[in-house]
């Protein structure tokens, strides 16, 4: 009997190894991403490029204008964007003249390349020696235009009063957008007491000061934990509290304020992983919407589901080899590549240590043993991937990352932009990163 014990027990061993063992993942690129790399090919390049495929780039501009009220509450956000001719052609393709700026040193970079008429609401409130220092490098040129087409964004009374302080020392009239908290809680006015004590002093120097609306940010809704709820149910609660917060204060300030709240007013909200969910809120007049155009691999996809990556990261193989060999543990490599058959393969590629995930060919991943975090290497030599013999990739050909947030851009000078299988034209990123 003991032996019919023991065969019962080794079948269970052996059935329970056979459930956990990882299958075999690997396989090649799809047509799409075989596609690109036969564009890159044919284009003989030779390094790590980042990718914008314009007629997906396209696409999702036509999908969010049918999705919100208007294209005149289309609002660029210039951060998850930092290439002028990106910009350009965001901005012909929507027929917009406003621009969110979240980094300083953008504000200049955004004025010398529009031609006046534009709108520039800051996306963050910025230290009155920042604005000093702004003024300073636009020179007298771009002063009046400064002051007609910037938004500075004030969160507090104290910042509100040190701009009212530089206005009159250098004889400015500043627009003034104040951030409101509506639920994100990084700051901003959260109660009707502070929203008086800066309106009132808004209206008590209206030769220093313009009153221009509100910004409250709720891009954070899409994030929201679903604990025991559907995630999306639980964002939509979330973003519709964050919008009633947001009606509250304009009603507030209307109420006791008319004179200031009277005119074309700016109520911006976020946008890019909400954009399609403000139909029914027509007091919000302004929505930024940055990288959602290229559909970084960061936003949930609650509100997204239509839109389509627009942006890869393509890096050529230099090295294949069988197996997996990993420093100081280089006596178990066999048995993990028997154990794993996803490692039964060993990629080194150009560069690496990009914010983004691999997504093709299928079933290649990063040796997370010997790989550098993501931005920590900011010239990476050469990354170590693992597949199994299914992934079809040789030496000169390419893998593809989509990046998890669409300013990866900004780490390459130039932008390959694709259309209908060739290199169409190279667009370059902002000169200035800090």
């Amino acid at each position: 009997m003991a032996w019919i014990l023991v065969a019962v027990i080794v079948v269970v061993v052996v059935a329970l190894l056979a459930l956990v063992k990882p299958r075999d993942k690997g396989g090649g690129h799809d047509a799409y991403f075989t596609g690109l790399e036969q564009t890159l090919k044919r284009a003989e390049i030779g390094t790590a490029r980042i990718l914008i495929d314009v007629d997906r780039l396209r696409h999702n501009l036509t999908v969010i204008l049918s999705r919100i009220p208007s294209k005149d509450h289309y609002r660029i956000v210039v951060k998850s964007l930092p290439s002028v001719d990106l910009l350009r052609f965001i901005r012909s393709t929507v027929g917009t003249d406003k621009f969110m700026v979240v980094h300083r040193p953008f504000l200049k970079v955004i004025l010398e390349n529009f031609d006046p008429g534009i709108d520039i609401l800051l996306g963050k409130p910025i230290p009155v020696f920042g604005v000093k220092e702004f003024f300073q490098e636009i020179g007298p040129g771009l002063r009046g235009r400064a002051q007609a087409e910037i938004q500075w964004l004030i969160d507090t009374p104290l910042r509100l009063e040190e701009y009212l302080a530089f206005a009159r020392q250098n004889a400015l009239k500043l627009r003034i957008n104040i951030e409101i908290d509506i639920g994100l809680h990084r700051g901003g006015v959260d109660s009707f007491e502070t929203l008086h004590r800066m309106l009132d002093l808004i209206h008590s120097n209206a030769e220093h000061l313009i009153f221009s609306g509100f910004m409250g940010y709720e891009g954070h809704v899409a994030h929201a934990p679903p604990l025991l709820r559907p995630a999306r149910s639980v964002a939509l609660r979330e973003f519709a509290d964050n919008l009633g917060a947001y009606r509250r204060l304009i009603e507030e300030g209307r109420a006791k304020y008319p004179a200031l709240f009277s005119g074309a007013m700016t109520f911006n909200c976020g946008g890019s992983g909400t954009y399609s969910l403000f139909r029914d809120y027509p007091f919000i007049t302004d929505i930024g919407i940055g990288g959602a155009v290229l559909r970084p691999a960061g936003y949930p996809d609650h509100f997204l589901g239509d839109l389509t990556p627009a942006e890869h990261i393509a890096a050529p193989v230099l090295k294949k080899r069988n197996g997996m060999l990993i420093p100081f543990i280089e006596g178990v490599c066999g048995v993990l590549s028997f154990w794993n058959p996803n490692n039964q393969r060993t990629f080194e590629i150009y560069g690496g240590g990009w914010a983004g995930r691999l997504v093709s060919p299928q079933g290649i991943r990063t040796q997370a043993l010997t790989a550098d975090p993501p931005n920590q290497n900011l010239v990476p030599n050469q990354t170590t991937l693992n597949g199994s013999r299914k992934v079809a990739v040789d030496v000169g050909d390419f893998v593809f990352y989509h990046p998890i947030q669409s300013d990866a851009m900004f780490q390459f000078e130039d932008i390959l932009v694709v259309s209908q299988g060739r290199v169409d034209r190279v667009w370059k990123v902002f000169p200035r990163r800090y």
